[in-house]
């Protein structure tokens, strides 16, 4: 499946964003995944999710999407 790298504009905050993600995802309620999701959004800023997921969450709230690095590319 392709994957891109997908960033939530900076005004949403952490916790909208994070529920956001699940509830695009398909999220089953559990807890300890969305203070995961939680944790990896405030640390990166963005996460590598399915392009449909992404394109859904941009249509809602904006942001940015960006490809994959290419491979062996150093980030």
């Amino acid at each position: 499946m392709d994957k891109v790298f997908y960033a939530f504009p900076e005004a949403v905050p952490v916790h909208i964003a994070a529920r956001a993600y699940l509830e695009a995802e398909g999220w089953d309620g559990g807890v300890q995944h969305y203070i995961d999701i939680k944790k990896v959004i405030a640390e990166n800023g963005e996460v590598f999710i399915p392009r449909p997921m992404a394109v859904k969450l941009m249509k809602k709230f904006g942001g940015e999407m960006h490809e994959m690095p290419a491979a062996g590319a150093v980030t």
